[in-house]
């Protein structure tokens, strides 16, 4: 859940920018990279899809892997056009 909320802030903050025009680099490294990818861990998602594929619970695994970048890249989107 964490990385769908973090996902949303990024294309939220991403959309602020484009919205509002603002074009200092920093603050969008700051942001987007630091608040947001401190925010997230993709080493949980990482260890967890592990977790399923060695006790051999291949289909959940798939199905967990493909939802979570399915679901955070919508979250992504849309935080990006609410804002925006």
């Amino acid at each position: 859940m964490v990385n769908v909320v973090g996902c949303f802030l990024i294309g939220a903050f991403l959309g602020i920018f484009d919205r509002d025009q603002w074009t200092d680099p920093d603050l969008k490294t700051l942001l987007v990279i630091g608040f947001c990818g401190g925010f997230t861990t993709f080493s949980t998602f990482s260890f967890e899809s592990l977790g399923l594929l060695q006790s051999n619970n291949t289909a959940i695994a798939i199905a967990y892997m493909a939802l979570s970048v399915i679901i955070c890249l919508l979250a992504t989107w849309v935080g990006f056009f609410v804002m925006k």
